[in-house]
């Protein structure tokens, strides 16, 4: 059976040569090496696809002139075979972002390069160590559909605990701060799971001061707050070391924080 270039293309406008592979494959079509690369190297030369990094394509309609428009959560989920897209990225996928950034960031435990593509950056960044290969993209994690392309992306908990870990990741401070005012409901077993699991007391410390502060509105249990304060940190450490502006001792927590990430009605001080 032929394979229609046109139909593959304007149901696949973002695509890698795996997804051709297994479309051919499911057509019951013999996948040969060399007949999945002239399909490809076709494509290139009538410059109906361009191609972003070895084995992936966005597709390239007639008139475009080499300039596509095209999913960049989709194009992200095709750059690793274990994309996780996650800190700003997620906020946005989770309707949160206080911004919209031009920048993709994704989590990967792959050996894959930071790459721009049509002005985008799109940025791979290393899970920490504590989290194992088995949990790494079964736990925690969304996903949806783009464009026919299925991304996953960090749950709303793991979210929450990677930007408070990594706000350089998500804009800094401020924007972490007013995106993740807007979160209306957290799974707290899981929430705790994942901090606990990443053992980080400072980490802890900077989750258990937002969760106190939103108490009231998130329905924050008690129990939890008192788990997370026992195992936060014995000594004093900053929310943000680099800050120099006004900063106060948050003493539950034994954490300095920067007034503008205190609420005049916390009642924790």
């Amino acid at each position: 059976m032929q394979l229609k270039p046109e139909q593959f293309l304007a149901l696949h406008p973002v695509f890698s040569r795996a997804d051709l592979i297994s479309l051919m494959s499911k057509r019951n079509i013999k996948v040969n090496p060399s007949t999945v690369n002239s399909h490809i190297d076709r494509w290139v030369r009538q410059g109906r696809i361009l191609q972003v990094k070895r084995g992936v394509y966005v597709h390239a309609p007639e008139g475009t002139k080499g300039r596509v428009v095209f999913d960049k959560f989709a194009l992200a989920s095709k750059l690793a075979p274990d994309s996780l897209l996650s800190h700003h990225t997620a906020l946005e996928l989770h309707g949160i972002a206080q911004s919209t950034f031009r920048r993709v960031t994704y989590l990967t435990l792959s050996s894959v390069k930071a790459l721009t593509f049509h002005e985008i950056p799109f940025t791979p960044i290393r899970p920490r160590p504590h989290l194992r290969k088995s949990v790494y993209q079964t736990q925690w994690v969304d996903h949806s559909v783009r464009d026919n392309a299925e991304i996953q992306y960090t749950s709303i908990e793991r979210t929450l605990v990677d930007v408070l870990d990594r706000p350089d990741l998500a804009g800094g401070i401020d924007e972490v701060w007013r995106s993740c005012a807007s979160i209306g409901g957290l799974r707290f077993k899981e929430l705790e799971e994942y901090l606990v699991l990443l053992g980080s007391s400072g980490l802890i410390a900077r989750v258990g001061f937002y969760l106190e502060q939103r108490m009231k509105e998130l329905a924050v249990p008690a129990g939890l707050l008192s788990r997370l304060e026992k195992k936060g940190p014995r000594s004093k450490v900053y929310f943000l070391r680099a800050d120099k502006g006004p900063r106060r001792l948050i003493s539950r927590w034994n954490l300095i924080v920067p007034n503008t990430l205190i609420d005049d009605s916390f009642e924790g001080l």
